[in-house]
């Protein structure tokens, strides 16, 4: 039981490690963009629709890597 448990760490672990620099960049480039005032204007912040993009990627991109860290790649056993 132990061992599933550390090889659950280490994908989230590097499925975190690409997702989140992925997410908080695509937030950036929203947050510069902001077309017509949908992200925050004056005097609000909307919230729900900025991090909307930021969840959407990280999971585009951490999610792949969580499956593939989980399911395919195999650590070596140590001798």
């Amino acid at each position: 039981m132990g061992e599933k448990k550390l090889r659950v760490k280490k994908a989230a672990g590097c499925a975190s490690l690409l997702g989140l620099p992925a997410a908080a960049l695509v937030m950036y480039i929203a947050w510069q963009h902001n077309p017509g005032g949908v992200f925050y204007g004056d005097d609000y912040v909307n919230w729900a629709h900025w991090s909307l993009y930021g969840v959407a990627y990280y999971l585009m991109v951490g999610g792949p890597v969580f499956v593939a860290r989980l399911f395919f790649w195999r650590d070596e056993p140590e001798e």
